[in-house]
């Protein structure tokens, strides 16, 4: 049994050693990995995110469902994204999805809406993606960390500064266009024609930053319309480099916000419809 476990290391060993490295980290620019900065109360959104750098694009576009817990700190966020990426003359499309938890720690006190002053929000979360094209796949799969500092200056505004580190792997398949049209032209014989120049796999791990601020609108208690703006930095070179983002979300608070976060235990929100209807009666 040892010596069969002792071959098999020696096997994975050189089966790492001997694939190519240097992935491009195509999707090293993550999905967005928070839909909401507001946990008063369970929501879903809808986001698109745009972003270029020279010769190519970024896009994203997430819907996200959130669930806040009965004390109003803890959000799970569960999204899924489409992929747009574009390099040169190449344009390619994938999937992402993403889990993550926010917890949101109040330094100060709340407003009438339950919303803090100001609190911190460190989270944490995956989102897995892939993008496919006529000439390559990739793969990746990144952890993130990150902090929040929703700042709510009004009743109705949240601005909320925030920075994420990522680590990640990345997995690539590049597809050789030139040797394949030779080999189909002849030029090519398909005896001297190689696996490794039609295909040529390449994987490696990523570390990356981002950071961004988003303000949110609060419209009454159910609606929230949030413009944002993303800084993606990879931290080894890629075929992307730093990319500047930019975009806009909807949020929708399908349940009520929690009475754990609102003053004087739990009373309802000025200019809320119960509120409304008690004093008419």
């Amino acid at each position: 049994m040892l010596h069969t476990f002792r071959r098999l290391s020696v096997c994975v060993l050189a089966l790492v050693v001997c694939l190519p490295h240097g992935a491009l980290a195509r999707t090293g620019e993550s999905a967005p990995t928070v839909g909401s900065w507001d946990t008063r109360a369970s929501s879903v959104s809808f986001s698109y995110l745009e972003g270029f750098f020279g010769g190519g694009h970024l896009r994203f576009a997430s819907y996200f469902t959130n669930f806040s817990s009965t004390s109003g700190r803890l959000s799970s966020q569960f999204g899924i994204h489409y992929v747009g990426y574009g390099e040169g003359a190449t344009s390619a499309h994938g999937m992402a999805g993403s889990v993550s938890a926010l917890y949101e720690i109040p330094l100060s006190g709340r407003q009438p809406n339950g919303l803090p002053w100001v609190a911190l929000a460190p989270y944490a979360g995956v989102s897995p993606s892939g993008i496919v094209s006529g000439e390559f796949a990739s793969i990746s799969l990144p952890a993130h960390f990150g902090l929040g500092v929703p700042i709510s200056p009004l009743s109705w505004l949240t601005v909320t500064p925030w920075g994420e580190l990522t680590a990640g792997l990345d997995l690539d398949l590049d597809v050789s266009r030139k040797a394949i049209d030779d080999l189909a032209n002849g030029t090519t014989k398909p005896e001297d024609a190689k696996a490794s120049d039609l295909l040529r796999f390449n994987y490696g791990m990523h570390l990356a930053s981002r950071f961004g601020l988003a303000a949110a609108a609060h419209l009454g208690k159910r609606i929230d319309i949030q413009l944002q703006g993303v800084g993606n930095w990879l931290s080894q070179p890629s075929s992307s480099g730093f990319i500047w983002m930019a975009g806009a979300a909807l949020v929708w608070h399908w349940d009520d916000i929690v009475p754990a976060v609102l003053p004087n235990d739990g009373c309802p929100i000025p200019g809320d419809a119960s509120e409304t209807n008690a004093s008419q009666s």
